[in-house]
This record gives C-alpha cells, structure tokens and sequence, in this order.
C-alpha cells in the first residue's frame, strides 16, 4: 500500500509544475475557494487505532483527491477510498463527489464562510452517504483558526439510516511561512436506530511545506475510549493552463 501511494505522487510530480497553497490543519477544513482551470491532487493516508494498549489492532484508508475550481464561488473534487482492516486485505471501498461554495471572505469580513456538500457511493451500490459541512475560519497575522459543524447520514437499502453530528476544530500558529504547529479537536455524536455513540478526540497537528508542496500530519487521540486516529496528508497542484 505505501509503494502503491509513493508511486503515484511520483507520477503526478513529474507531469506538471507544482504550486500548493498553505494547510495548516488535517481534519479541519478552511476557507479555501477553488483555482480555475488548476487541479489539486491530495493523498491522505489514515490509521484507526481502536485501542492504545493494542497498536496491532489498527486499520487504515487511503484517498485520492483531486479537485478543481468551477469559477462563481464552486469548485469540485472526486476522491477514490480504498480501506484495510487489522487481518483483511487492501479493497475498494467508495468514491466521493464533493462541491464547495464560497459565501464571502476577505479581510473586511469578521470570518470567511464555505458550504461543503458530498455525495459518498460505497462498492456495494446499496448504501449511499451524504455530507453536510459549514466552514468558518480566520487568519489573524500568523495564527489560523477553523470550526466546521458536520451532519452525515448514511443509507443502506436493507438497514436502518445512520447519523452522525459532528464539530471539528482547530487552531495553528505559523513559525514561518513553511512550518505551522496547533491542535485540532472532533466531537462526534453517532446514532442508529436506539444506539448512540459520542466521542470526543483532540491532538496535535503539524504542517511543512514550501511553494511547491505540503505534508501535514495529525493525530486525534480520542479521550473517551482510549484510542487513536493519525493521518498523514500530502497535497500540490497540477498547473494546467499558463494563464492559472
């Protein structure tokens, strides 16, 4: 799995010139319209530890995205998710459809406001998923600050619908223009039928990059259950026009 995703960003840097924008966060989305007529390509690679006293016990996902900006405020990505279990085998599990529209930004604005809207069909064709997100976040001189509220439902043919009602957060500050340190946190409220599930999970994130690409890595250790997720994110965009 790891030689299948170095292989690949392999191949992505050397078709085209190279330019990334600035993420600071793992799993906080923020304020980020579109470029148009430019791709983005994003690889994350996430572990789901489901107990600390047990690390063997972890399973992971791997996604490819790549998006583009539609222009008007839109933009468009279309992610690939494979996943392995602790003893199973690497499989295709889903494709994600997502569209973003920007509200407003800029620096005569309290907080920049984004709308995420996803679409998630699994590989069995029965179960679809549906994402909701409002994104607010605000650079005040070398700190970032991100809050996302979620809702997701996931419907499946021959099951009860399942929801989930979570708040991600973060925030970073920048030693330079390369290097941003901070914290994220997710709480997460999960429903099905008459069973909940409620989370809460905070941890350290890292960001390294130059103008040419980013590698962040995070890791939420969730404080409920004493477990643990981590994913490492690497994104840069493919030039596609010399007018971008």
């Amino acid at each position: 799995m790891i030689r299948f995703m170095f292989v690949l960003i392999f191949s992505f840097l050397i078709l085209g010139v190279l330019f990334a924008d600035r993420r600071p966060f793992v799993w906080t989305y923020i304020y980020s319209p579109g470029h148009v007529e430019v791709i983005e390509a994003e690889n994350y690679l996430t572990f789901d530890t489901k107990s600390l006293s047990d690390i063997t016990n972890t399973s992971f996902d791997y996604q490819f995205e790549v998006e583009t900006g539609l222009g008007g405020g839109w933009d468009f990505a279309m992610y690939n998710v494979f996943k392995q279990s602790s003893t199973g085998s690497l499989r295709y599990d889903s494709s994600k459809f997502r569209f973003r529209y920007a509200i407003f930004g800029g620096d005569w604005y309290l907080f920049d406001a984004q709308l995420y809207m996803e679409y998630k069909l699994f590989s069995s064709l029965s179960k679809h998923g549906f994402e909701f997100k409002f994104i607010v976040s605000k650079e005040l001189g070398s700190f970032v600050f991100g809050f996302n509220p979620v809702y997701e439902i996931s419907v499946d043919y021959y099951t009860t619908p399942k929801h989930e009602f979570k708040v991600i957060g973060g925030s970073s500050f920048a030693l330079n223009e390369s290097i941003f340190l901070g914290f994220e946190s997710e709480i997460k409220y999960e429903v099905k039928d008459s069973n909940y599930v409620s989370v809460f999970s905070l941890g350290p994130t890292v960001s390294i990059g130059s103008s040419k690409i980013w590698l962040n890595i995070g890791i939420l250790f969730n404080l409920t259950k004493e477990a643990m997720k981590s994913r490492i994110l690497l994104s840069f965009y493919l030039w596609l026009s010399s007018n971008s």
